[in-house]
């Protein structure tokens, strides 16, 4: 049985491919035979396989073929046999051979066409090369003329034109001026300008020029920078500024309600800057306008701002010196004080805006401060203990005596430390005790000469008297009285020889004496005088000494043995 089956199977395969030669050879019928008139094509011709194809299925398939070719019932018939006939194969020799043709024929005429393009293109673009050689570009303008397509001869007859007839008013900031271009010295070579406005054409760039803006008046403004124009606008500037307000820069000043340097801005004026007023003026002139209207920017400016650093500087810096704030003491006792508001006062503020102290107002302050903290010659006023006698004395060397050279450099010193303790005046010269200018400064011990009383008395240290005597002083009708005066003792040796000298230098005298207590240089002073057959009274007046203060003897030993070299000796009246 499968043997059979097999059988059958290869029948059926011979058969099918029996199918197609046969559908091969009626293919080749149906292409050969035209069907008649009106005839529609069949479905089976239809359906027939183009040359070198594949036979229809068999079958089913061909059944199906059949159904699809034959026309919907009541249907069109199917198109006409032009319409379905078959194409030829795509990619044949035939259809490559045209399509190629057709393209030569196409580049060839679109080369044509292209190549008469360019040169139109390029005839003109040299046209206009040509042209611009010699003619200024569309849209071009010099002091408000246009010169559009001019060429370099007739710019220059314009520009000659324009310069001759110009005249002009300045006006404006306190200036009024009348000038022509005569007055103002305004002249130009207009031929050259012209060629040199036109070397700057680039004929080459037509294309993109021609179309752009061109404003040739800075060409003329260089030439317009004449002596004759700048010295005229000088000469009005300085006429202005002989009663204009010149501006004032910024600077730093003490404000007292706030005790601290601050800021002070920068104020504006009248006056012109000349450099500015030209600079503006010519601009304008250069483009011929007839009336120039001066502007606030000629204007003098402050040379500093108050934002300018070296205004913060400057401030951080005056304020850092009158942070100091201390006295100067005399003894314990206060003299004289720096506050920040006196210095304040000597701080300066350069132009610059460098600060400093200033020397002679520091040293002007330093020797105000020395004469009335000085107490050596100045008058002192009293009342003795003993009696209650108001006395007054001035005169001598013994007292206070403030170096005003070294108080400048401490002061300087101890300001520019910021110093807020208290600081010793330098002194060239101290006293015992200090009370203040017109007190007394000599203390508890001292020695006293009343000229008046002819008496003399010695305080010690508790301001006891420990000693007193009456004397015999200096002659005031020989012109030897003994000077008043607060002095000390310079010496206490002892025995001594006195000299005396004439008005004409010679030698007057020799006194040799056993105690010598000078006070007043070594020439007057304390001594034992033998010779004196009596003290006190009036004797003085007709036996007086040669300026000295005679003792008794006696009375000179003790005190010889109670003084002490640098004890204050108060003479007076």
């Amino acid at each position: 049985m499968a043997k059979s089956k097999g059988m059958h199977g290869k029948k059926k395969a011979e058969s099918a491919k029996a199918a197609p030669a046969a559908a091969t050879q009626r293919a080749k019928a149906s292409r050969h035979a035209k069907p008649a008139p009106g005839e529609p094509m069949t479905a089976a011709k239809a359906a027939a396989p183009a040359k070198g194809g594949k036979g229809a299925a068999s079958g089913k398939g061909a059944a199906k073929a059949a159904k699809a070719a034959a026309p919907a019932k009541g249907g069109k018939a199917p198109a006409s046999s032009k319409a379905a006939a078959p194409q030829p194969p795509k990619g044949g020799r035939e259809v490559s051979m045209k399509d190629a043709d057709r393209r030569r024929g196409a580049l060839k005429v679109a080369g044509i066409t292209l190549g008469a393009i360019v040169g139109t293109v390029a005839a003109v673009y040299l046209i206009g090369v040509a042209v611009f050689a010699n003619l200024f570009f569309p849209n071009t303008v010099i002091a408000g003329t246009d010169i559009s397509l001019k060429t370099s001869d007739d710019v220059h007859a314009i520009l000659e034109e324009k310069v001759g007839g110009y005249s002009f008013t300045v006006k404006g900031q306190g200036i009024d001026l009348a000038l022509t271009s005569q007055s103002a010295g305004m002249s130009l070579d207009g031929k050259t300008i012209a060629q040199e406005m036109h070397s700057r054409v680039d004929p080459w760039r037509w294309p993109v020029e021609v179309f752009r803006d061109h404003d040739e008046t800075a060409s003329l403004v260089a030439s317009y920078q004449t002596t004759e124009l700048a010295d005229a606008l000088a000469a009005a500037a300085a006429a202005v500024n002989e009663t204009a307000e010149p501006p004032v820069s910024a600077t730093v000043a003490f404000d007292e309600r706030k005790g601290a340097f601050v800021v002070v801005p920068e104020r504006y004026g009248t006056a012109i800057d000349p450099d500015k007023l030209i600079e503006e003026v010519s601009a304008q002139a250069a483009v011929l306008k007839p009336a120039i209207a001066v502007s606030t920017d000629v204007l003098a400016l402050p040379e500093v701002l108050q934002d300018d650093p070296r205004v913060a500087d400057a401030l951080a810096q005056a304020n850092a010196l009158i942070a100091a704030d201390f006295d100067l003491t005399m003894n314990g006792i206060v003299g004289a004080q720096v506050t920040p508001e006196l210095i304040a006062s000597w701080v300066t503020v350069g132009p610059d805006l460098s600060v400093a102290l200033d020397d002679g107002l520091l040293v002007a302050w330093a020797k105000g401060v020395a004469a009335t903290n000085s107490t050596i010659g100045s008058e002192r006023a009293w009342t003795r203990a003993s009696d209650g006698k108001a006395l007054t004395v001035s005169g001598g060397d013994y007292g206070w005596r403030v170096d005003a050279d070294a108080l400048v450099a401490t002061v300087r010193d101890n300001v520019g430390a910021g110093q807020t303790a208290a600081v010793e005046m330098p002194l060239k010269s101290k006293a015992a005790a200090w009370n203040g200018a017109g007190a007394p400064d000599w203390g508890v011990r001292y020695a006293e000469v009343d000229l008046s009383q002819q008496h003399a008395w010695l305080y010690g240290d508790d301001g006891a008297v420990i000693w007193e005597s009456d004397v015999v002083t200096g002659n005031p009708n020989q012109n030897n009285g003994t000077p008043p005066g607060v002095y000390y003792i310079k010496s206490n040796a002892g025995a001594s020889e006195l000299i005396g000298l004439k008005p004409d230098g010679t030698e007057d005298y020799r006194t040799p004496v056993d105690f010598w207590m000078p006070f007043k240089g070594n020439s007057i002073g304390f001594h034992d005088a033998g010779w004196q057959s009596s003290f006190g009274g009036n004797r003085y007046t007709y036996a007086g000494s040669h300026g000295c203060v005679n003792l008794p003897p006696a009375k000179a030993k003790e005190l010889h043995d109670l003084l002490r070299v640098g004890d204050p000796v108060v003479v007076h009246y």
